[in-house]
């Protein structure tokens, strides 16, 4: 708890202070696909089952929000430099959970960011502390992401985060970043981990042409307000193949099915590109990276890893014993016979006697005379 709160007192000094000495400008490779004048393609990473997209705006500038888990950190790295990039301007950490910010230690290892836009909460884990401690030793201006904070406004190009907005939440997931992005006439929606409470709270106009699909395609997300107040064309749902929590529900695919949406996943299309003139949208599916020239394997990226060996050294050892939330899918109260969510509040107040981490199913478990907690609302 010592250690939490430390942390707490740093991402609040991060965020509050917004450090100014951004990291070091880069030059930016010509061997990149080209975008026509005044375009715009964003690009959904396959990076299993988590989170990362990437953004080329017309304006010359990029965006990175997520990056995977840890192990993904290379080939985000990797998909980038392809596109013949050496910096990223804008970094976005939609929360604190393993399979969205784990590979973003990487990634700010490996080049020059200017601003890094995440929520004001910290997790107990050590993927978690390793993205503040690079943070800090790389000096980059930080700056919280919450509702009506703008980061883009210029002539046809407009990006506002709409979420979070309440300060506090139960739920980890509930906290993330949600960003709506306009060019032109065509709008995109980003909306991490973001669940059914979060969803609620959004007073601002939601509707877009793209959806990043909020939590996986899970059904603690998208509710049928949401998804209907969004109606997008197009909904992209970032899921690993085969993986274990059943991503996307079928309940939440046929939901934007039924109101006409196209169905885009990265577990059955690979890494997903769409391009945009402001005006109309095109869609490349299982785009190759390894086909540009900006690609390769060189001395750089082995350096990225001893680096990253340092780093991990230089966290504390007492904190050794910290485990990644996504290694299992729920925590169990052997005393109160309750079912949690990893990110639910209540885990942390769980005797260590009484916690027990499951992979089983929810139905599995209920014949084992466990209930799911009302807080977290635990589902398959």
């Amino acid at each position: 708890m010592k250690f939490k709160k430390i942390l707490l007192v740093l991402l609040s000094i991060l965020l509050c202070c917004f450090v100014f000495t951004a990291c070091e400008d880069g030059e930016k490779k010509a061997n990149k696909p080209s975008l026509q004048q005044g375009e715009m393609a964003v690009y959904f990473f396959d990076v299993g089952q988590g989170d990362s997209e990437f953004i080329e705006f017309p304006n010359g500038k990029t965006m990175l929000i997520d990056a995977g888990e840890s192990e993904m950190g290379e080939r985000v790295v990797s998909n980038i430099k392809a596109l013949g990039y050496d910096e990223i301007t804008y970094v976005v950490a939609t929360h604190p959970h393993s399979d969205h910010i784990g590979g973003l230690v990487t990634v700010l290892n490996s080049f020059n960011v200017d601003t890094v836009y995440m929520p004001s909460v910290s997790a107990n884990t050590s993927t978690f502390e390793k993205l503040i401690y690079i943070l800090e030793n790389k000096k980059c201006k930080v700056v919280e992401a919450k509702s009506g904070v703008v980061v883009i406004d210029e002539d046809n190009l407009f990006a506002q985060f709409v979420a979070p907005v309440s300060d506090k939440y139960d739920n980890l997931n509930d906290y993330s970043a949600v960003l709506k992005l306009k060019h032109g006439n065509n709008s995109f929606l980003f909306t991490g981990d973001a669940e059914k409470t979060s969803e609620n709270e959004i007073t601002a106009d939601i509707k877009a042409d793209v959806l990043k699909v909020g939590h996986h395609g899970s059904n603690t997300s998208s509710t049928k307000k949401f998804a209907e107040k969004v109606n997008p064309k197009y909904a992209v749902f970032e899921v690993g193949k085969d993986n274990s929590y059943n991503h996307p529900s079928s309940e939440i695919v046929k939901r934007y099915e039924k109101i006409g949406a196209e169905i885009l996943r990265t577990d059955k299309n690979g890494n997903i590109t769409i391009k945009s003139d402001g005006n109309e949208l095109t869609v490349f599916k299982n785009f190759d990276f390894t086909t540009l020239n900006g690609s390769s394997t060189n001395q750089s990226q082995k350096n990225n890893s001893t680096e990253l060996n340092t780093i991990t050294t230089q966290i504390n050892d007492n904190n050794s014993t910290l485990e990644d939330k996504t290694n299992y899918k729920w925590v169990l109260n052997t005393k109160s016979k309750k079912i949690h969510t990893p990110s639910c509040s209540s885990v942390e107040k769980i005797a260590s006697s009484n916690c027990e981490k499951s992979n089983k199913s929810l139905a599995e478990l209920e014949k084992d005379g466990y209930s799911i907690c009302k807080s977290c609302n635990p589902s398959e």
